[in-house]
């Protein structure tokens, strides 16, 4: 590529050529922090090449060869004009002679002192300079892009390692939540058994509590029936006593009596052996023994009936 520039007021014509970037940096994956010191490096050294190419041109050669000798042509170098009286003027890079519109007077390098220097040398000394700013900006470009390249790098390792550590989560997320489930429908079956039991327990405790409360009624009235009941035995059973006490006692009496009775004389020979006093108790306690006889025997058929 062919360009034209414009350096101190003086149009340069300058030829560089732009190549292709090298596949070997383009497919370099490591980051800017790991090529700063080659990058720093390679500046550093087009630096000193380009100063070291300078100082060269300054001593007279663009490939540090011996310098030429002094030109003492009467033409110009560049355009092949004859000279004029005064109008003859050396370049102080090549030492050729030239004329005043070939050459100019500038600073040249690193030196601020002007000096003639002929269309030729500044036109080397531009492309010089644009040979170095092409390759600073491709290694700026090429730095640029290596750590691009390096930041996409790690960037994608870190959308992988995130996408990953999601996916892992979602997993686990769909884990619990499916396990979360389960527990949850586990335990609602659980409660809903418990509400059931709890209904019927329930049920069969107001069955349990009506049952007991007729027993206790039950147990009321059967206490109260037991109770008129045992009255009425004690009073039997004291009636009873009663009957028994009398009847021994009668028994007694009955025994007495046939004692009396087994040694009884005929009346009719102790009436005419008794006086009338003696007569009239007699008697009358024969018939009372009569009665009382009678009496035990009927309260003893009645005391069998009962027992």
């Amino acid at each position: 590529m062919i360009s034209k520039s414009s350096f101190n007021g003086v149009i340069v014509r300058s030829t560089f050529t732009i190549t292709e970037e090298d596949p070997k940096i383009s497919e370099s994956k490591a980051p800017a922090s790991e090529l700063s010191p080659g990058v720093d490096s390679i500046k550093l050294t087009i630096k000193e090449s380009s100063k070291s190419e300078r100082r060269n041109l300054m001593r007279g050669t663009f490939a540090g060869s011996a310098s030429p000798k002094v030109n003492q042509s009467k033409n110009c170098h560049i355009c092949g004009k004859k000279f004029k009286l005064g109008l003859k003027y050396t370049c102080k890079i090549c030492l050729q002679a030239v004329c005043g519109e070939d050459s100019q007077k500038k600073p040249f390098g690193d030196n601020p002192k002007k000096r003639r220097i002929c269309n030729q040398c500044d036109e080397a000394e531009t492309r010089q300079i644009v040979r170095e700013e092409l390759k600073e900006n491709l290694e700026r470009v090429h730095e640029e892009l290596r750590s691009a390249k390096g930041c996409y790098d790690r960037l994608n390792r870190e959308r992988f390692d995130k996408t990953a550590k999601i996916n892992e989560f979602e997993f686990i997320k769909k884990s619990m939540k499916a396990q979360h489930e389960q527990k949850m429908q586990k335990l609602q079956n659980q409660l809903d058994e418990e509400k059931q039991r709890s209904s019927d327990q329930r049920i069969s405790i107001e069955n349990l509590e009506k049952t007991i409360s007729n027993l206790n009624l039950s147990k009321r009235e059967w206490s109260e029936k037991c109770e008129a009941k045992k009255n009425e035995t004690e009073e039997w059973s004291k009636r009873l006593d009663l009957l028994l006490e009398r009847r021994n006692l009668l028994a007694n009496q009955a025994e007495h009596l046939e004692h009396i009775m087994d040694g009884k004389v005929a009346i009719e020979e102790l009436e005419k052996r008794l006086c009338s006093k003696c007569k009239k108790k007699v008697f009358h306690n024969n018939q009372e023994c009569r009665s009382d006889l009678s009496m035990v025997h009927y309260q003893s058929s009645d005391t069998q009936k009962i027992v």
